[in-house]
């Protein structure tokens, strides 16, 4: 079995199960991989990612054995083990979560491990690979001004939600001018907005384990 990441679940294979009777809710943002792999590098280097305003910690609830109900906001990377898993695997991670900020440092060097690991699935799917940009081709990441008679009125609503901090998937446009190209050259921008995706997601249009989609 593997987490979204496609990384072994076996750094939950320990903890505090018993603790968590059951996870009723996951609420969460889109959040990107590589957003993940930000996250994850500044908490190694004990900093803070900045977060643009529109940002939404994602939320967890459950109940414990005592019959207590908890609601608590988790780090967005913890969404990986929480998410599309089977529940008792769910409830073994948040029981972690749990443990952890009750001070148990067994369950915190738990976690650290698991984001170690996660950290290491992620990076190596964006090692090596950059970006086309150009009049034709742009990112989501682009911090260049687009018209919406450049790239469309849906387009640019998409850009500007982005860049105010909610959640999007990861995207890339085709400007108005490639339209106008003639059907080999358009090919070719086609090509550049998958391998964008391709960077952007750290998928790859016909991999077994990480598929673009």
């Amino acid at each position: 079995m593997k987490t979204l990441d496609g990384s072994s679940p076996s750094a939950l294979a320990a903890g505090p199960s018993s603790l968590i009777l059951s996870v009723t809710g996951v609420r969460s943002e889109h959040t990107s991989a590589r957003v993940i792999a930000a996250n994850i590098e500044h908490r190694l280097r004990q900093a803070v990612l900045r977060r643009a305003a529109g940002y939404v910690a994602p939320e967890i609830d459950y109940v414990t054995d005592d019959g207590a109900a908890h609601t608590i906001a988790v780090r967005d990377s913890d969404v990986r083990f929480l998410d599309r898993v089977p529940r008792g695997r769910a409830s073994l991670h948040v029981g972690l979560i749990h443990e952890a900020r009750s001070g148990d440092r067994d369950a915190s060097a738990e976690l650290d491990r698991c984001t170690a690991e996660l950290r290491q699935a992620i990076s190596t799917r964006f090692a090596g690979r950059e970006l086309v940009e150009n009049a034709l081709v742009i990112p989501y990441t682009s911090r260049g001004a687009f018209g919406e008679g450049q790239i469309s009125q849906k387009g640019a609503t998409l850009m500007d939600l982005s860049r105010r901090g909610f959640a999007t998937a990861d995207f890339n446009l085709l400007s108005a001018g490639a339209f106008r190209l003639p059907p080999g050259e358009l090919d070719n921008a086609v090509r550049d907005v998958i391998h964008n995706l391709e960077v952007l997601t750290g998928r790859r249009l016909g991999d077994a384990d990480n598929p673009l989609l």
